[in-house]
């Protein structure tokens, strides 16, 4: 929209502000807990999403704001056991290390979950690979497929291997 001001912020998850992870929490709740996911099971309470946040695992968020609200995210993990940054897929270990990637309803078909995630790409891909896993049970599960190999992700597991599960991956030796 005109006058809105985007920014992509990355950071790790334990410099997040209260004010985002308060975001970050009712992003979560729009994208996988309401409408046609609400099926997905209970919904975690702001302290549960507080905890998540701030738990054990370090991960960068990847937040897109538009006029200072978080409206679009994504964290990438990294496999701290692993110093070379890669991650093996050898039949069913693996590594997923972009998960809820997620925009507000209100703000989608704007290419932010895209931007997103090829900015994931230009930082990491060069290094690591990228694995992400789409559940089988959503409404969405085939067009988010469809969304992630067509920016280069490879289905590496699914449909038959596992209907309910998909990994992708995206290498930076493919």
């Amino acid at each position: 929209m005109v006058g809105e001001i985007e920014e992509l912020v990355i950071k790790p998850n334990i410099e997040l502000t209260e004010n985002e992870v308060e975001e970050i929490h009712q992003l979560v709740i729009e994208c996988f807990f309401t409408g046609e996911f609400a099926e997905q099971g209970k919904p975690p309470t702001l302290e549960e999403t507080k905890m998540g946040m701030m738990g054990l695992d370090i991960c960068l968020m990847y937040l897109m704001k538009r006029d200072g609200k978080i409206v679009g995210m994504a964290e990438l993990y990294n496999d701290l056991n692993k110093p070379d940054l890669k991650f093996v897929l050898t039949n069913k270990e693996i590594g997923e290390n972009v998960c809820s990637m997620g925009v507000l309803k209100t703000y989608r078909r704007r290419r932010i979950a895209t931007r997103i995630l090829l900015k994931i790409i230009e930082d990491f891909g060069g290094q690591m690979d990228l694995v992400l896993n789409v559940h089988g049970q959503r409404p969405n599960t085939e067009k988010l497929i469809r969304f992630y190999k067509s920016a280069g992700f490879t289905l590496v597991l699914g449909i038959e291997d596992d209907p309910e599960e998909y990994y992708l991956r995206w290498s930076p030796l493919e």
